[in-house]
């Protein structure tokens, strides 16, 4: 790198401009793809996500973030160990670029349960928040989005989460809406016979909503990202910090379906071959009896 030079008077403003632009820092991109990933499946599923995101080539880093400690009771005393879970996801997302496997949320349920007895360990809630305050605090030039899937996305728009209007301030609106056909909102329950069919326009009109509101914020960004990458398979209607991104590899395949399994060859097309023989060795869900 060359030196300035300050011995000339015409090129003073010149060189303050340089060194201006030297020391501002560009600020890191993230995205963050929560999951319980019990287990994570594969090139339909979990992994087909990270793999698109991946390609969008707009972030440094595309952070898969596994539940530890589940918010609903019924559903936390269904994971299996947290150490489980982590494994599985280094082996499926392994070779992804740019994509990594994150523990923040046990830091952050560590950090709340902090000197707690075990009963009151048991009342302990980490939400997208609670992370989001975390990370935000530890990572202060990181813009941070976010990916999920369209039942998420509409329940959350619709603040249904627990401090779901700080969600949207700390991301500023920067979603990721994940969406493949035949996907179902449930209502009540998943043996709701009522559930409504959620529509890709009925998607799109819940983005420009949301983008309405965040546009101004996000146009300045782009404009102080010369880099950006515009060129991406997310959706063109929406163009704002919420996009719809269709990923046409995903089927409906579930988790829940994958726990279910009791045979190898039902699920070689459902997890990665690493993550099947993991399931295996270890005996877990279906295989835990055999």
């Amino acid at each position: 790198m060359s030196s300035h030079d300050n011995s000339g008077g015409g090129g003073n403003s010149s060189n303050n401009t340089n060194t201006r632009m030297m020391t501002k820092k560009k600020r890191k991109k993230v995205c963050l793809f929560g999951t319980s990933a019990d287990p994570p499946t594969g090139e339909v599923g979990h992994v087909g996500v990270c793999k698109a995101l991946s390609k969008l080539n707009e972030f440094d880093e595309i952070r898969v973030l596994p539940v530890y400690c589940h918010q609903y009771s019924e559903k936390r005393d269904r994971l299996i160990s947290f150490d489980h879970r982590m494994k599985m996801c280094e082996l499926s997302f392994n070779g992804i670029p740019n994509v990594i496997v994150d523990h923040s949320e046990k830091i952050c349920f560590k950090r709340k349960a902090k000197g707690l007895s075990p009963q009151e360990m048991d009342k302990v809630r980490v939400g997208t928040a609670d992370l989001l305050d975390v990370l935000t605090e530890k990572e202060p030039m990181t813009d941070f989005s976010f990916a999920l899937g369209t039942d998420t996305f509409m329940d959350l728009s619709s603040w249904k989460w627990r401090r779901s209007k700080d969600i949207f301030r700390f991301l500023q609106g920067r979603f990721l809406v994940l969406y493949r056909k035949q996907r179902r909102h449930q209502q009540e329950s998943p043996n709701n016979h009522n559930a409504t069919e959620i529509t890709e326009e009925e998607v799109l009109e819940r983005i420009r909503k949301v983008n309405q509101e965040y546009n101004h914020h996000w146009h300045r960004e782009r404009k102080e990202d010369s880099d950006a990458d515009t060129d991406t398979d997310a959706d063109t209607d929406a163009v704002g910090p919420t996009r719809l991104l269709r990923i046409p590899e995903l089927s409906d395949v579930s988790s829940t379906q994958v726990r279910a399994c009791t045979k190898v060859e039902d699920l070689e097309g459902l997890l990665v071959p690493e993550v099947l023989k993991y399931i295996v060795d270890n005996q877990l869900y279906g295989f835990s009896m055999q």
